[in-house]
């Protein structure tokens, strides 16, 4: 169950983090088994270490205690995107043009909630998706979630393959 950032705040915490040479990628409020948790997801250049997530922690916890809209008893993760990370922004699709990435479509089209393929072009807020059926349009509005979708296995295997002599 997902619950609403109150307003105002997911703008101060981007504002924050980017002080600190971080991207803020996604922040979302969520009740987990009873827990409430504020999640945060940041990048930067070259990845995102440990002790830099402690850093932003750090950063944002003063925002997040100064503002009274936010339920109390809540507990805050920051963490780095990793390898399928989540696509909440245009520039996020255009930056990971030629990469796979699954999308989960608000309603159903043509039959599927959800499209897999390769990230192609975004023009006037609709994305190109070259899926195994073709090439699909979809609207940014349409988009719930999208993820990219690397397969870490199949990585590893190339990074395997022997030199050729």
């Amino acid at each position: 169950m997902a619950a609403t950032l109150p307003s105002g705040l997911l703008e101060r915490i981007e504002h924050e983090l980017a002080s600190l040479g971080f991207e803020c990628i996604e922040v979302t409020f969520a009740v987990e088994s009873g827990r409430r948790i504020l999640r945060v997801t940041l990048d930067a250049p070259g990845g995102v270490l440990l002790e830099q997530c402690a850093q932003a922690s750090r950063a944002v916890g003063p925002l997040l205690d100064s503002c009274a809209d936010l339920p109390a008893g809540y507990y805050l993760e920051v963490s780095s995107p990793g390898i399928n990370r989540p696509l909440t922004k245009p520039e996020h699709f255009r930056r990971f043009r030629g990469e796979p990435a699954k999308l989960r479509l608000r309603e159903a089209v043509d039959g599927g909630a959800s499209v897999t393929g390769v990230l192609g072009a975004l023009e006037d807020d609709v994305l190109c998706v070259e899926t195994t059926q073709g090439e699909r349009r979809i609207p940014l509005a349409q988009i719930a979630k999208a993820r990219l979708h690397r397969d870490l296995g199949q990585d590893l295997k190339g990074g395997r393959r022997s030199a050729p002599r």
